[in-house]
C-alpha cells in the first residue's frame, strides 16, 4: 500500500512540475520596470533555509529570468532572538542565505541589510518567539 501511494505521490509531483515548466516558458517577459515582492520564513535561531523558502526565491527568480534584477533583501528576527537593537547578525546571515540562493543567476545585483527584531511583522511583547517575524523580506525589480 504505501509503495502504491508513493508511487503516485512522484508522479503527480513530476506532472506538476512539468505543468509548471511549460507554463513558465510561455509567459512573456518581464517589462524593465517590473517589480516583485516575496518573504520567505526561518526556524527559530536558524540562518537555513528551508525547501518552501527555496522554492519561493526560485520561482521569483524564475519569474523575472531573461535579464538583470537588482535585489533588496531585508532580514529580520523575532523579539525572543535579539533584544538588543545593535544585535542584527543573524538576520544578516539571514539575508546573505537569501542572496547566495538567488546568486546562482547572472546579471543580479543584491543590497541586503539585517533589521534585527527592529521591524516585526507582528508586534510582541519581549522574548516572544514570532514566526511571522522570523522573515527575509525580498524586493527584485527589472531594471
Amino acid at each position: 500500500m504505501k509503495l502504491i501511494f508513493a508511487a503516485v505521490a512522484v508522479s503527480l509531483s513530476f506532472a506538476a512540475c512539468e505543468a509548471q515548466a511549460q507554463s513558465s516558458q510561455s509567459r512573456p517577459p518581464v517589462a524593465p520596470g517590473t517589480c516583485m515582492e516575496a518573504n520567505v520564513y526561518f526556524t527559530y535561531g536558524q540562518d537555513r533555509m528551508e525547501q518552501a523558502a527555496l522554492e519561493t526565491v526560485d520561482a521569483l527568480s524564475n519569474r523575472l529570468a531573461g535579464g538583470p534584477i537588482d535585489y533588496v533583501i531585508v532580514a529580520h528576527m523575532d523579539a525572543a532572538e535579539g533584544q538588543d537593537p545593535g544585535m542584527t547578525s543573524l538576520s544578516e546571515q539571514r539575508a546573505v542565505s537569501v542572496a547566495a540562493a538567488l546568486a546562482r543567476r547572472p546579471g543580479v545585483t543584491f543590497r541586503l541589510t539585517g533589521a534585527g527584531a527592529s521591524q516585526p511583522a507582528y508586534a510582541t511583547r519581549p522574548g516572544v518567539r514570532e514566526p511571522l517575524n522570523r522573515r527575509a523580506a525580498i524586493r527584485a525589480c527589472r531594471p
